[in-house]
């Protein structure tokens, strides 16, 4: 819910004005009693984040993530967008495997920074 008021706040007013709501759509996302749920409802509030112009909190957000591969998925694409192409290249060769090697190269290509 707070997620949804964030961006319509955002679409509104601005960034500035969401970011109360955006604050609470985190500590709502980090409260998620179901383990398998929270990392997702994290880097959907990462996401809108991003989405509302706000990449460097993004960024900033995703670097603190506690799931090393969660943060990986969820910083790359946000890094590509930036052209940070150096920290890129540290989050792209910290993949643990090939199939996260290909699933972060996916991401960055097709789901948050697709070709121009």
């Amino acid at each position: 819910m707070f997620q949804a008021l964030g961006k319509l706040a955002a679409a509104i007013h601005g960034p500035e004005a969401a970011q109360s709501l955006m604050r609470l759509a985190m500590a709502d996302a980090k409260g998620e009693s179901r383990s398998a749920w929270r990392g997702g409802a994290i880097r959907e509030t990462i996401e809108l984040h991003a989405e509302i112009g706000e990449v460097d909190v993004a960024i900033e957000l995703a670097r603190k993530m506690r799931s090393p591969a969660g943060q990986r998925i969820t910083l790359a694409p946000l890094l590509a967008r930036q052209e940070r192409w150096g920290e890129l290249h540290e989050v792209l060769a910290g993949a643990a495997t090939a199939l996260e090697a290909s699933d972060l190269c996916y991401a960055v290509k097709f789901v948050w920074a697709p070709a121009r």
